[in-house]
């Protein structure tokens, strides 16, 4: 004979049978259930870091070296302040609103320094930020694989050449280059207050040409620190913004 396995009845015949399943169920009541309990407050746990002897090594050495290089650049401008403190003693503020420098007159200022200093660095950033921006974003999303590390390699060494070095070639090579369309701007574009130009004094040291050299100091650490920002950002962001024609 073979062995039947009992059949389990539907919920409903067995509340019928069994008039204990026919009564509801009570609701806990959850301040009755919770009576006497000690509710321990979330307290945020900062992780445990142990680092070996190379990490602390490592550490050690890298806080060194930027707080050196602090240090250093705090005593270089005490230095230039303790040198210059006579002159600007009997100068006052006019040393920064007077054009003229003429020492041994006793009038002298940086007005004329300061405002091509600001010139050109503003002529330096119209260059270089756009070119660095576009190139970032070439090398982080649309370079292809094999073409992405040695552009890489290729910005971060430029990155780390010496302006001196930039300066140099701008003056040897790239200004007799740059002059013949300094010339030609100021000819056909003259009449833009910012492309006007004394032709008395020429192109050789003007404004143009020393904002393009500087560009080219600044595009590989430009290009570097924006490509650096634009691959951490996250991939969802990255589609959301495409997603709203970004």
């Amino acid at each position: 004979h073979r062995q039947t396995a009992p059949r389990m009845m539907p919920g409903s015949a067995r509340r019928n049978l069994d008039p204990e399943l026919s009564e509801p169920m009570q609701s806990i009541d959850p301040t009755i259930a919770l009576e006497g309990v000690h509710v321990v407050p979330d307290v945020p746990v900062r992780p445990v870091t142990r680092r070996n002897a190379a990490d602390r090594v490592f550490r050690t050495t890298v806080t060194s070296a930027g707080a050196l290089t602090l240090v250093l650049m705090a005593l270089i401008g005490l230095f230039l302040l303790v040198k210059s403190w006579d002159a600007l003693r009997v100068s006052g503020l006019s040393f920064l609103t007077t054009a003229q420098w003429e020492p041994n007159g006793g009038v002298f200022g940086i007005a004329a320094v300061l405002l091509g200093t600001v010139l050109i660095s503003f002529v330096a950033l119209g260059f270089a930020v756009p070119v660095a921006i576009i190139g970032s974003i070439f090398i982080t999303d649309y370079a292809p694989a094999r073409m992405r590390t040695p552009l890489i390699w290729l910005v971060d060494l430029l990155a780390a050449v010496p302006s001196l070095i930039y300066g140099l070639w701008g003056r040897s090579f790239l200004q007799p280059k740059v002059i013949p369309l300094s010339d030609w701007i100021s000819n056909h574009l003259g009449f833009i207050p910012i492309f006007q130009a004394d032709r008395a004094v020429g192109f050789a040291a003007s404004t143009f040409i020393a904002g393009i050299v500087v560009a080219l100091m600044v595009l590989p650490i430009c290009t570097a620190v924006m490509r650096e920002v634009f691959s951490q950002a996250p991939a969802g962001e990255k589609e959301g913004a495409l997603a709203l024609g970004g």
